[in-house]
């Protein structure tokens, strides 16, 4: 039994030399610019000089492909955000809720005409904001400008769920967008 615990640990003693797992540990190589910010209060900083390896990376047999971004330019808008504005038949009222200058894009929603009122039905999009149309798309509709049914100060879109109850308000916040909240 002792010879074979005496084969065993000259063994392991064996293995761990020739595996390098006793000496002195090397760190594997980063760069530094020299600058440490993570210095101690009262410590000394150690400037360490970086340690350069090159590598040779074989050509890969196939390409690997890009993407390619289409960037439109900016558009002015012609609206801002908590403008109604209508159809030139003057049937048709949509609300401008957002405005992207980023994306070229009006968030908006048809509104709807009852009792003396405009209001919205709740239709789930983000913070009830509708859906984005392309600016340059939406302004060259027929669509007019109302200004005296424009939402500001205090004044609310009420947005009703299917049961017409009061599910949420859309108040004027910025000229890019409008505020919801919930009743």
């Amino acid at each position: 039994m002792k010879k074979y615990l005496f084969v065993l640990i000259i063994t392991i003693i064996v293995c761990c030399f020739f595996s390098g797992c006793t000496g002195s540990a090397e760190l594997p190589p980063f760069e530094s610019t020299g600058v440490s910010d993570n210095t101690i209060q009262g410590s000394v900083p150690v400037v360490v000089s970086p340690t350069v390896i090159s590598t040779t990376v074989p050509p890969t047999a196939t390409p690997v492909p890009t993407r390619t971004y289409k960037v439109s330019a900016q558009v002015n808008p012609t609206f801002s955000a908590g403008e109604i504005v209508v159809n030139s038949e003057g049937t048709g009222y949509v609300l401008i809720t957002k405005v992207d200058t980023i994306t070229n894009k009006y968030s908006t929603r048809s509104l709807n005409y009852g009792n003396g009122r405009l209001y919205l039905k709740k239709d789930a999009t983000f913070e009830e904001m509708g859906y984005g149309e392309d600016i340059a798309g939406f302004d060259k509709c027929s669509f007019k400008y109302k200004h005296y049914d424009d939402i500001t100060g205090n004044e609310v879109i009420t947005i009703y769920n299917s049961q017409d109850r009061p599910y949420g308000y859309l108040s004027y916040d910025t000229p890019t967008s409008m505020k919801f909240r919930f009743a």
